[in-house]
């Protein structure tokens, strides 16, 4: 036998479908009655020879709601499912600092990244008057490195100097921008593409041509952003 919900169903279904016919067969006086009998006569049929399904949770009624809403069930308690439509989210979609830091909390967690000697002692540009303070920097730089090369493929270390740039305090005299070292962007892309994240771009003749993002690379990169907008629904810094 039929439930409640799927006599209700064909009830309603049997009310709003008779007045229809009547309205589009008008001229036809004989035929709303016909097609009332019919549809009568098919729910008393189906309310006879209806089969159960076999799971207590699966239903008719369930089967006609997921149709006709065309809404996927969802978790109301979880958070993640504000995101948005797509099912993740990419590096253009979160914060540039808290991606930073996160990428370089996962790559010094993982400890597989190639750190050079010189690093307590080097410093970034000769626009800087001291070493970087931060013991983790070089794991920040690289995290950089790997987002501008994300954002601008195919640009080179004269690319990322500029982008590294910074002004020099000249005293009395006028503040100048100046390059970043080359030297630390090639060890940072060097350490990136002995991970598997980078390779070489080369031109139409072969030449060498830049840095970019390899396909593992964007994965891991996406997978990062993901975290980070986890971390922002969740209220976490």
């Amino acid at each position: 036998m039929m439930c409640e919900d799927e006599h209700l169903f064909m009830s309603v279904f049997t009310a709003l479908t008779l007045p229809v016919s009547i309205a589009f067969n008008f001229p036809f006086p004989s035929l709303p009655l016909h097609l009332s009998t019919l549809l009568f006569f098919s729910y008393h049929f189906l309310s006879l020879y209806y089969i159960p399904p076999p799971h207590p949770d699966c239903s008719l009624s369930s089967a006609y709601n997921q149709f006709f809403t065309m809404v996927a069930p969802t978790n109301r308690n979880c958070k993640v499912r504000r995101i948005g439509k797509k099912k993740g989210a990419v590096l253009r979609d979160v914060n540039a600092w808290r991606w930073i830091k996160t990428a370089a909390a996962h790559f010094k967690r993982e400890g597989k990244i190639m750190v050079p000697n010189c690093t307590e002692i080097m410093k970034s540009s000769h626009g800087r008057e001291r070493a970087p303070q931060n013991k983790d920097w070089y794991y920040i730089r690289c995290a950089a490195v790997l987002r501008a090369l994300y954002l601008r493929p195919g640009e080179g270390y004269g690319g990322l100097s500029k982008r590294f740039a910074k002004k020099k305090n000249n005293g009395s005299r006028p503040e100048h921008t100046v390059r970043a070292a080359t030297g630390l962007l090639h060890w940072a892309c060097k350490s990136l593409s002995k991970l598997g994240l980078l390779e070489k771009v080369n031109d139409s003749e072969g030449n060498p041509n830049g840095q970019r993002v390899t396909k593992k690379g964007r994965k891991v990169v996406d997978s990062l952003a993901f975290q980070v907008q986890i971390r922002k629904f969740n209220g976490k810094k």
